[in-house]
């Protein structure tokens, strides 16, 4: 048993250092230029659709103008029930209020507060839409996150009303979209959907939108990477792996059982033997004849006639004669053997 955990502890140090080994020279790449993004000094807030956290805007301490707030777009629900989430990096925020305004002559329409929860490491609230929005006219609406001491953070969307909208497909759109421009070679259907030309700098990845060029929007020459998806990929490699280890060990470990197996097979083979030869010393005792030793006296069979005359008749057919004259027989005995 303890010789069974030791191969097992060192098929897994083994295991560990080639995980290591492979990770350091499959990561291990040249970088001519990188920019380190820095920490958020705001908290980040989303739009929650279907599940999915989408519209992603960004804190900012000071009130935007009408004309500045087209960062996104949110589609107004059936039930007109809007989602909001925020990740507060740790800032306690004291409270939550949106404010829908009208972008033709900013008249409120809509303001009120919204309840908030803490839920999966993110502040999550949501709010129901009472007044009437007209159709397919897009409107502001604004959050404000108290941040307490007077300090307040504004985040701005589009919100848009519209019949026969469905948020479930724009949202499969956007992440085949993405996914396309990490891969090379399906990027170029992406072509379709892009309005290249000169305003975009394309220059920096941060500053990438419909009007950049396609090697632009799938990345230029480097070759990222989803990181959900290559942590998946490595736990599932690391898990076929070390099956696979395990399955090793049972069976160097059955090696083991392999003499055990062999001396049970030869003592099958030597007791089949013993039998066979028993069954046979049987047979051989009960087929078999009395021999006469050598104190028995044989039997003296001379005294009968007919055995006489019948023997003699042979032995002169045998000579080619016809009388048994010049015959004398002295002595007849009786063959014991075994028969065949």
């Amino acid at each position: 048993m303890k010789k069974t955990i030791g191969k097992i502890f060192l098929l897994l140090a083994v295991f560990l250092v080639c995980v290591a080994g492979f990770s350091h020279r499959v990561n291990r790449k040249t970088t001519v230029q990188k920019t380190d993004s820095q920490e958020a000094a705001l908290p980040l807030a989303y739009m929650l659709i279907d599940g999915t956290a989408v519209n992603e805007m960004t804190g900012y301490t000071l009130e935007l103008g009408e004309e500045e707030e087209r960062e996104s777009l949110t589609p107004l629900p059936t039930d007109r029930t809007l989602t909001v989430e925020l990740q507060n990096f740790d800032r306690q925020i004291q409270g939550l209020s949106y404010q829908v305004t009208s972008p033709s002559d900013g008249s409120l329409v809509e303001n009120g507060q919204i309840r908030t929860q803490a839920q999966d490491g993110m502040l999550r609230g949501s709010f129901t839409l009472q007044n009437t929005i007209r159709l397919d006219q897009e409107y502001s609406l604004r959050f404000t996150a108290d941040l307490g001491n007077g300090k307040n953070v504004y985040y701005y969307t589009r919100l848009l009303q519209a019949g026969g909208i469905d948020p479930g497909s724009y949202l499969n759109f956007t992440e085949n979209f993405y996914k396309s421009a990490l891969n090379k070679q399906s990027s170029v259907d992406l072509v379709d959907y892009l309005e290249s030309d000169d305003t975009a700098s394309n220059r920096s990845f941060f500053d990438v939108n419909i009007h950049s060029s396609l090697a632009q929007v799938s990345w230029g020459d480097t070759e990222p990477e989803l990181v959900q998806q290559a942590g998946l990929n490595t736990l599932l490699g690391m898990g076929v792996t070390f099956s696979v280890l395990i399955i090793l060990i049972g069976v160097i470990s059955m090696f083991n059982l392999i003499p055990y197996f062999q001396e049970r097979r030869r003592n099958k083979a030597a007791a089949a033997a013993a039998v066979s030869r028993s069954i046979v010393k049987e047979a051989d005792e009960e087929t078999s004849y009395h021999l006469p030793s050598a104190e028995e006296e044989p039997e003296d069979l001379t005294d009968d006639l007919a055995l006489v005359a019948v023997i003699s008749a042979a032995i002169a057919a045998y000579e080619g004669q016809t009388t048994t004259d010049g015959f004398v027989v002295r002595s007849i005995r009786k063959a014991r053997r075994k028969r065949v």
